[in-house]
């Protein structure tokens, strides 16, 4: 038997730390993933999750929101 799996990712978008994660999170957002809310905050802001196919389920968390 195969349980469903969760995985949890916090994810830095502040350009001004470094672009990996603020690029990182721009194609999970193109690309349709983290788009549902996870009906849980963190450090004031939703989290955003993802259910596959095979029912596992992917948090997504920004942890310091870009400047603007």
């Amino acid at each position: 038997m195969i349980k469903n799996k969760k995985a949890v990712y916090f994810i830095c978008n502040n350009r001004l730390l470094g672009h990996v994660g603020a690029h990182v999170w721009d194609i999970l957002q193109e690309e349709g993933y983290l788009k549902e809310k996870g009906e849980i905050t963190f450090a004031g802001e939703e989290v955003m999750k993802y259910t596959d196919q095979n029912n596992n389920t992917f948090y997504g968390n920004i942890l310091m929101k870009e400047e603007r």
